[in-house]
């Protein structure tokens, strides 16, 4: 080559590749480079009700509380005095009356249980 030959022109570096979950900047240049660093969070976010808080934790102390009372209601209905109550004549599609109590009330215990061990939290 010659000192008075124009060189060959320079080719302009490619874009960056766009990572495709980021919108294109409408105000961008072609070819720059986008900000490495989002935007960080406006400080006018609002800080969490405390009241809902609250009120979940209440909601969850109940929960813990009628488990807790589940089996002393229990023991409270099937003990025998309570039991007594029921032992009279009569039936319940052939059953004694105070039988039909016993599985009865044990059947609830166990619908109620299921319940509430449903929704408490693990």
């Amino acid at each position: 080559m010659t000192a008075g030959a124009p060189s060959a022109p320079e080719r302009p570096d490619p874009p960056a590749p766009r990572d495709p979950g980021v919108p294109p900047d409408p105000g961008a240049l072609p070819g720059a480079r986008p900000d490495p660093l989002p935007n960080p969070v406006p400080m006018t976010a609002t800080a969490p009700d405390p009241d809902a808080a609250s009120d979940i934790a209440l909601r969850a102390r109940k929960r813990r509380d009628a488990a807790l009372l589940l089996p002393v209601s229990g023991v409270v209905l099937l003990m025998p005095p309570m039991a007594e109550i029921f032992a009279v004549e009569g039936t319940v599609l052939g059953v004694p009356l105070v039988v039909a109590y016993v599985f009865a009330v044990w059947f609830c215990l166990i619908v109620l249980a299921a319940r509430i061990a449903h929704r408490l939290e693990p």
